[in-house]
Parts: structure tokens; C-alpha cells; sequence
């Protein structure tokens, strides 16, 4: 009996496609409720509405330090400010792949799931956080990005 052949890929490029379908639900993508596309008239699914995936990292490196809502019930919100954009090392060039972290201070500590995000540059766009405390006492929400770049230009 043969064996099946194993990948030569590393196991982090085999997990690429679980953090994209994961984008793709924080962004709202695979809502079961309706029988539509993720993609739209304008384009493709984007993390951020309007703006290209391959400025994505750009946009939010450029609003560190500012601050962010976050909605973790309909009538209530948790300010948040986005404290770094960094680098998560892509193991594919056809993949953007970076973390964002935000700080908070204050109550409640939200758990681990996927959250709506207001801003007032970049609007409203969805992020699965994991919750952590700092040496500060202030509570972090990290969220892994990876963006799939468009190679055929």
C-alpha cells in the first residue's frame, strides 16, 4: 500500500487557508443567512470597505495610536486604541500576512471572538481578537491578519 506523499510545504503555509476563511468571516463574508457571494459588485471581499487588499496594512499603520470602537453588544462599545501594525513574517509573497494589537483600559474584558470595529477614517469592518493583559494592567485584543494579494499585474 503507498503511502500518501506529504507536503513539502511548512505546516504554517497549510494553515494559510484556516486565517484567510477566518478573515473572511470577520469580515462578514459567510453570513448563512443570505445565499450571496462574499464578493460584490465593487470587488472582492476587503477587511477594510474601500480600500484595496494590498493597502490594508498601510491604512491601519497609519491610524496607530488613534482610537477605535469597539461594539460588543448592540448598545454598547469599548474604546480601544490601536497601539501597533506589525509585521507577521509571510511565508508566501502572495500573502500580506501582519497582526494588529490594540490597547484597552477599563471595563468589561471581552473574550475571544469576532467583534465590530468603528473608526472615523477607516469605518465600520470586523476583527477576531485574543484578549491579553499587559504588564500595565491594560488589556490587549490582537487580531492576525492575512491578506491575500492580487499577483496577476
Amino acid at each position: 500500500m503507498k503511502t500518501p506523499e506529504r507536503s513539502r510545504r511548512p505546516w504554517a503555509m497549510r494553515l494559510t487557508g484556516a486565517a484567510l476563511i477566518a478573515l473572511a468571516l470577520a469580515a462578514g463574508g459567510c453570513d448563512d443567512s443570505s445565499d450571496e457571494s462574499p464578493a460584490t459588485e465593487e470587488g472582492p471581499l476587503t477587511l477594510l470597505p474601500g480600500v484595496a487588499v494590498s493597502e490594508t496594512r498601510a491604512r491601519l499603520a497609519a491610524q496607530v495610536g488613534t482610537q477605535f470602537d469597539v461594539l460588543y453588544d448592540e448598545a454598547h462599545r469599548l474604546p480601544a486604541q490601536l497601539v501597533a501594525v506589525d509585521d507577521a513574517g509571510a511565508a508566501d509573497p502572495a500573502l500580506d500576512q501582519f497582526t494588529v494589537l490594540f490597547r484597552a483600559r477599563g471595563e468589561p474584558a471581552l473574550g475571544e471572538r469576532t467583534y465590530d470595529f468603528e473608526h472615523p477614517v477607516l469605518g465600520a469592518f470586523r476583527l477576531f481578537v485574543t484578549p491579553s493583559v499587559g504588564a500595565d494592567g491594560a488589556i490587549y485584543y490582537q487580531a492576525a491578519v492575512a491578506v491575500l494579494l492580487d499577483t496577476e499585474s
